[in-house]
């Protein structure tokens, strides 16, 4: 038996409030704040330290939420889609926000 022919999808512009709406709340989705992740008990040192970000993207940015001692942290090589290189100034745990 012969398959039916594959039609396009029939697109419509959204004229009734729920389709705007849902368009409006599926842009906000996208917006790089509202995708984040954070990444807890990062042990960091003196080297460098590969992070898996877990956001499937690049990072906009990212934000040290928390860390048990005094150092500064850096970004020490490339971005990719699933990890950031890190590294500090002395050995310390952070928790870090990306997104």
């Amino acid at each position: 038996m012969p398959k039916a022919p594959v039609r396009a999808p029939i697109v419509r512009d959204a004229t009734d409030l729920s389709s705007i709406e849902t368009r409006r709340a599926i842009k906000q989705l996208d917006d790089p704040f509202i995708r984040r992740s954070e990444v807890k008990g990062v042990t960091l040192g003196t080297g460098d330290t590969l992070v898996k970000h877990q956001l499937g993207r690049i990072p906009s940015s990212w934000l040290i939420t928390d860390q048990n001692a005094n150092a500064q942290v850096w970004r020490s090589g490339p971005v990719s889609n699933d990890h950031m290189t890190m590294k500090a100034s002395a050995a310390v745990t952070v928790n870090i926000l990306f997104w």
